[in-house]
């Protein structure tokens, strides 16, 4: 629901340029229990994530509710790989030169 949403909300947006949304489809019920803090869930969650970070980024198909690697077209030019990783560490760049760019604009 949230990926309907959102993409309503943000289509055609400048926002759309700075939003990843990185989620795991499938979990099971023992990894999604936020009461869980023994070592071995922990583990196994930093495991998890881990694990995400190293797959293709992905978008949920809106028609049939399954997630799909992103189009080639929506992909940095020479990013044919392009992992949540590399997303992730591209957008937290972007967003990082546009404060600094705002900030030297109000000095």
């Amino acid at each position: 629901m949230a990926d309907i949403y959102t993409s309503m909300f943000l289509h055609g947006t400048p926002s759309n340029d700075t939003y990843l949304r990185i989620q795991i489809d499938g979990l099971k019920y023992e990894d999604t229990r936020t009461d869980n803090a023994t070592e071995e869930n922990l583990r196994n969650l930093v495991h998890i994530a881990n694990d995400l970070l190293k797959r293709p980024i992905s978008s949920v198909n809106l028609e049939t509710g399954f997630y799909e690697p992103i189009s080639d077209n929506r992909k940095p030019v020479g990013k044919a790989d392009w992992t949540n990783e590399m997303a992730l560490v591209e957008l937290a760049k972007r967003l990082s030169d546009q404060r600094k760019l705002r900030q030297k604009q109000k000095a």
